[in-house]
């Protein structure tokens, strides 16, 4: 059988993702020109056929229309149609739209496919540090049926409706059960890392976080019990997400990293 034509391009979806929810939420406004092609390819990292075909299934929807050579933001009457009610918002950071692998795009893959097994939608949102938080987090919830969390939100999901139902990945607080907290169990994990690597001979560690509360925690959680299995902690040492700093290699001294993004950043 013939594909659809406009069948949703599955390698186009950071793409699809960031303009479905920039322009449904009115963050673009109708009229809104897009970069050219050759720029898109280049912010999304993916192919030029399949930004074309992104952009096509995008204008196929009526979110896209294009004016002579320029792509732009469809008419807001068309825009509204395209709302969809069975959709679950998942709020990010920006710079995960980028990430291959790591905890948090394993549970979003999980979370796409049970979604669409019970017939919800996944619109991954993004949350750009330039626009309002809580605006886009307002405006996103106005047309969904639950919201997921995907990093630390302790100063917007105050602002949440207290009845609306929301998820945290990796997130430390609950605020007073209005949120279910998914996460690995941090002390099991800082347990196999002692126990990892006190079998292999190593006595001193360094450790590597962020400022981040859920990262700090598991740092703290390692430390203590490193300390009482008769370790020593040489330096914490605190990184800037997504941003390299050398760590002193020395092959006696072992490494924890609290992030497995910070821990694939220096892999790589």
């Amino acid at each position: 059988m013939p594909k659809d034509k406009f069948a949703r391009p599955k390698k186009a979806e950071p793409l699809l993702n960031y303009y479905e929810s920039m322009i449904v939420t009115g963050q673009l406004s109708a009229g809104s020109k897009l970069p050219p092609l050759r720029t898109l390819q280049e912010q999304f990292h993916l192919s030029y056929s399949t930004i074309q075909r992104g952009i096509a299934y995008l204008r196929s929807r009526g979110l896209l229309e294009k004016s002579g050579k320029e792509i732009l933001v469809g008419s807001s009457s068309r825009r509204e149609e395209c709302k969809i009610l069975r959709q679950i918002t998942v709020f990010i950071s920006p710079w995960r739209l980028h990430d291959k692998q790591g905890i948090f795009m394993t549970a979003l893959q999980g979370l796409e496919k049970t979604a669409l097994e019970h017939g919800y939608r996944i619109l991954l949102t993004p949350l750009d540090q330039h626009y309002d938080p809580i605006v886009q987090i307002r405006q996103s919830l106005s047309f969904s049926s639950g919201a997921v969390f995907l990093q630390e939100v302790d100063q917007v999901f105050r602002q949440v409706p207290p009845s609306f139902p929301c998820v945290g990945i990796s997130t430390v607080n609950d605020f007073g059960g209005r949120m279910t907290l998914i996460d690995l169990d941090p002390i099991n994990c800082a347990e196999q890392a002692v126990e990892y690597l006190m079998q292999r001979g190593v006595k001193c560690v360094r450790t590597c976080t962020d400022n981040r509360p859920s990262y700090q925690m598991r740092t703290n959680l390692f430390e203590q019990r490193w300390i009482l299995a008769g370790g020593t902690v040489l330096e914490r040492i605190g990184l800037p997400i997504q941003e390299f700093i050398p760590i002193p290699y020395d092959p006696a001294v072992g490494i924890f990293f609290s992030s497995d993004n910070v821990a694939h950043l220096y892999a790589e």
